[in-house]
């Protein structure tokens, strides 16, 4: 079984615009409105790939009944805690003249430590072992950022096996119970890591990748937006640039398009080679639809034509 956490999901509606003009009304038009997070991504794009999931976490106030809905119409299985805050509602603004997105995240709800008790104690009976379990995004207010290292914890005693995919605190205190599965964008390594912005580092990028993996972390993938997506095994570490997809202002829902295709593709047994073109793939498929998560399987297959690896 593959189960998706996401401890802050959101409602994201898109909104787009010729101009906006400050101390005025301005005339907007709704482009999308859709469930967000990042594991409620990972689980629609799993989905798109005809492979299930469970997508659990907090979600609450009073859009529970219209996010379990809408979910449940896109046939993504859900098994939330309910809250008493409410879940966030994220904006985001297409200026069409400047070509410019805006965007507005809310922080999230407060969470009650009873509310944060009744997740870990699903965490403890869920998982068997085998089962795969991916956790990541940002946390809502009042959780203490080790909460994924000890999620991972748990988890590993299980014998499941954790894909992390996260930023700041969290991150890297999910680190130190190492994943057996390392999804990051490379601004978070560097951040991570202590590396210098430097151009010229890619050096010492693949020794820290090669200390995860002789630490035991056995899958990573580095994302850094339209630029090259790394991966790296024990036996492994090639790099491949995404297809170029024009004209999209958002790339919300790409990095998580990568994680489905990640965890597709070691469902499937690929070869580090074909997991690199198969996920990176999803992640450009994912800009050709308005949806964060929504892939289509025939757009990746044309996509898997254009990629091309390279060995670092």
């Amino acid at each position: 079984m593959i189960y998706t956490l996401t401890l802050n999901l959101a409602i994201d509606i898109t909104y787009e615009t010729n101009y906006l003009s400050k101390g005025s009304i301005n005339k907007a038009e709704i482009k999308t409105i859709s469930v967000g997070g990042k594991g409620i991504n990972i689980s629609r794009a799993l989905s798109c790939l005809g492979t299930k999931s469970l997508s659990f976490g907090f979600c609450g106030g009073n859009f529970y009944d219209f996010i379990v809905n809408t979910l449940a119409s896109e046939n993504i299985e859900t098994d939330f805690i309910k809250t008493k805050g409410t879940s966030r509602i994220n904006i985001k603004i297409i200026e069409k003249k400047e070509k410019r997105l805006i965007e507005l995240n809310e922080i999230g709800p407060f969470i009650y430590k009873s509310e944060t008790k009744l997740l870990m104690d699903k965490i403890r009976t869920l998982p068997k072992k085998g089962d795969i379990f991916v956790i990541g995004g940002s946390l809502p207010r009042n959780i203490d950022v080790s909460i994924y290292r000890n999620i991972i914890a748990t988890l590993k005693k299980k014998e499941a096996a954790v894909l992390l995919d996260s930023s700041g605190a969290p991150l890297s205190e999910g680190l130190l119970s190492l994943p057996e599965i390392l999804k990051i964008n490379l601004k978070e390594l560097k951040e991570a890591n202590k590396i210098s912005d430097n151009k010229n580092n890619r050096r010492e990028i693949v020794n820290i990748l090669e200390k995860y993996i002789a630490d035991g972390i056995k899958k990573i993938m580095i994302t850094d937006g339209s630029k090259e997506v790394i991966y790296c095994d024990k036996d492994s570490c090639i790099a491949a640039k995404p297809p170029h997809i024009r004209g999209r202002l958002s790339s919300t829902g790409s990095g998580d398009s990568v994680n489905a295709g990640f965890i597709y593709s070691i469902l499937n047994g690929y070869s580090a080679e074909d997991t690199l073109k198969f996920s990176v793939s999803c992640g450009s498929a994912n800009m050709l639809n308005d949806t964060p998560g929504q892939i289509r399987l025939n757009e990746i297959k044309r996509l898997l034509k254009e990629v091309r690896i390279k060995t670092l």
